[in-house]
């Protein structure tokens, strides 16, 4: 992904009217969302919510993890974004979206 693509804190206003606070998006042409996620409830929890929001076919929306979230977390997640390995990631975006795994 060329670096001009990829935005960090990403603004992104959902159905609600509310602008969440994307942790990554690739911008062109059609925005990719990329939230971390821990396993944990309030992560989860917040990915779940947000990504619900913003939900339509003007996006793509990925939670990555680190971590392999429970069986049942990982069921919620998939209703709202494609869920992926940490080590699925392109290399250009690794280091940054690592820090906000640790």
């Amino acid at each position: 992904v060329p670096e001009q693509y990829l935005t960090k804190n990403y603004e992104y206003k959902g159905r609600s009217g509310k602008t969440w606070k994307i942790d990554f998006a690739i911008t062109s042409p059609t925005p990719i969302l990329i939230e971390a996620v821990k396993p944990f409830h309030n992560s989860i929890a917040a990915t779940y919510v947000a990504f619900a929001d913003v939900s339509s076919e003007d996006n793509r929306r990925f939670s990555v993890f680190s971590r392999r979230p429970s069986t049942e977390d990982a069921a919620l997640l998939r209703q709202v974004a494609e869920l992926v390995p940490f080590s699925a990631l392109e290399q250009g975006i690794k280091p940054t979206v690592q820090k906000l795994l640790l």
